[in-house]
């Protein structure tokens, strides 16, 4: 995977097609990697806006979020998924893992 936050200022026609995709890929490959080796096969999806971007202040807004729903639920609400903790599946898996787990520990 390789673009995220750098191509925010991108517009449709200037992301890269899928020949500039592979041979940023393999750049990256070459440098980091020191891989050289041309591929046997390659295979290029572009996909925008994907993985979303927490913006500045996401911890605030979570830690005040988390106060007024143990406020107003006293912990019988939970919130799990890719705008809280993590935008992965793994991330939204273990969150509601945590969630059944607390509610567990709580007698429900």
């Amino acid at each position: 995977m390789i673009g995220g936050h750098w191509w925010d200022g991108f517009r449709g026609n200037e992301y890269p097609d899928e020949d500039e995709g592979a041979s940023m890929a393999k750049a990256i490959l070459k440098r980091h990697l020191k891989i050289d080796a041309e591929p046997d096969q390659v295979l290029v999806g572009l996909q925008r806006d994907c993985i979303p971007q927490y913006n500045v202040g996401h911890d605030k807004i979570l830690k005040d979020t988390d106060a007024d729903l143990l406020g107003n639920f006293r912990g019988t609400l939970s919130l799990a998924g890719s705008s809280y903790k993590g935008v992965g599946l793994n991330d939204c898996v273990r969150q509601a893992r945590d969630a059944v787990m607390a509610l567990k520990e709580d007698g429900f």
